[in-house]
């Protein structure tokens, strides 16, 4: 048994067994983050270099008779169903911050996710023929970065001043890319990952 949760409902994940992907990273931080007792169940995808062409990874994830796949969705989905547990402010106290943490959601899936899962990719898989697409991912993902780097100068977390969804979707892959070491000078999210994790 998973989770930190005591009394609270149990969900099941499941995940690669060799490696948590960063799909899979999101939803377990939002577990934690709710206090959610969860069951992790390993197995192993066919490919895992196929991965590297979609823009997530299945994270099978049941809560009773409920099953959903995405990501994202599974985030959306716990922070709303279990409102209750753990942490209060996942999707904000009012409809003004959920609609900036939506858009900072949309923001992290369009614009963050795709060049930062191609460099977690290439760190966790490296090609020998994709050495331009990576520099050219790098570059695109400092663009976003600046983006970014602005908006945490004028509050402590993306959509305001508390830790919510929005920030908690960044996470995996900013945290393995930076671990990695071959981030070089890039900034990655400090207030998030400084303050939070």
């Amino acid at each position: 048994m998973a989770g930190l949760g005591t009394g609270a409902p149990i969900v099941k994940v499941y995940h690669e067994k060799s490696m948590i992907l960063p799909d899979v990273a999101r939803v377990l931080a939002c577990l934690y983050e709710k206090n959610i007792k969860f069951d992790a169940h390993t197995g192993s995808y066919k490919s895992l270099l196929r991965l590297q062409a979609t823009t997530h990874a299945p994270v099978p994830f049941y809560d009773g008779p409920t099953f959903l796949e995405e990501s994202r969705e599974i985030c959306r989905y716990i922070a709303e169903t279990y409102e209750h547990h753990g942490y209060p402010f996942l999707l904000g106290k009012d409809a003004l911050e959920r609609a900036s943490i939506e858009q900072w959601l949309h923001h992290e899936e369009h614009t963050f996710n795709p060049p930062s899962r191609a460099l977690f990719c290439h760190l966790a898989f490296p090609l020998d023929d994709e050495d331009d697409d990576i520099e050219m991912q790098k570059a695109k993902l400092e663009e976003v970065l600046e983006v970014y780097e602005q908006r945490l100068s004028e509050s402590e977390f993306l959509a305001g001043n508390k830790f919510t969804l929005a920030d908690l979707v960044h996470l995996p892959n900013s945290h393995y890319i930076k671990a990695s070491g071959e981030g070089g000078g890039m900034i990655f999210l400090p207030g998030i990952l400084g303050s939070r994790y």
